[in-house]
């Protein structure tokens, strides 16, 4: 299991869902399979009213009933039976397999989608710092060029680096929350999360 990852979350996967409740039928199959090797134990009863003459229908001396056990056993099936218990142990076997198969393809993705999320959050901090460097180089050129120490060609040049740093941020942001989507959709959803906010979304 991924670290901090709580089971319930992958559980909520639409395709792990459907594997568990195939290993939990085929469970169960053997469990009924089983159960046809022992005799089945009953008790039945009647009541009736029996009367000869209409008049005496109504007649509680009329009543008649019985009751007693009664058992069901395949004694001579025993083969046939033996033979559909190992038909549903190997059913059950390979529901099992397909179950961690299943488990282990989700944690997979899920890891791939968490390690591109936070790879992706990361590279978003150093654009954000990259975009404030970027910001204060613009105004320190602009001072310099207002006091008559350099052209305005630098200045041009300080804020078109400004504004390539400025769409890289914009770019990455979009991708967190594409990546926080699809990590969303890897655990078959049921949480919240926040995406970053830039910096400059503020201003």
């Amino acid at each position: 299991m991924i670290a901090g990852l709580p089971a319930e979350l992958l559980r909520q996967r639409p395709d792990i869902r459907r594997a568990e409740r195939v290993l939990a039928a085929k469970t169960a199959d053997v469990g009924i399979a089983t159960a046809e090797l022992y005799p089945v134990f009953s008790l039945s009863g009647t009541f009736a009213l029996e009367a000869q003459q209409i008049k005496d229908v109504g007649n509680w001396n009329s009543r008649t009933w019985g009751f007693g056990p009664a058992m069901r056993w395949n004694l001579f099936d025993g083969n046939r039976i033996r033979s559909g218990i190992k038909v549903q142990e190997a059913q059950t076997e390979q529901a099992l397999l397909n179950y961690k198969q299943t488990v282990l393809r989700a944690l997979e993705e899920v890891e791939s989608v968490m390690v591109a999320y936070k790879e992706e959050q990361q590279r978003f901090k150093t654009l954000e710092r990259s975009v404030a460097a970027a910001q204060k180089s613009v105004e320190l050129v602009q001072t310099l060029y207002e006091n008559g120490l350099t052209d305005f060609q630098n200045v041009l040049d300080m804020q078109r680096v400004l504004t390539a740093e400025q769409d890289k941020l914009a770019e990455s942001e979009g991708q967190v929350v594409k990546n926080l989507v699809g990590l969303y959709k890897s655990l078959g959803g049921g949480w919240s999360a926040k995406a970053p906010k830039s910096q400059n979304s503020d201003q």
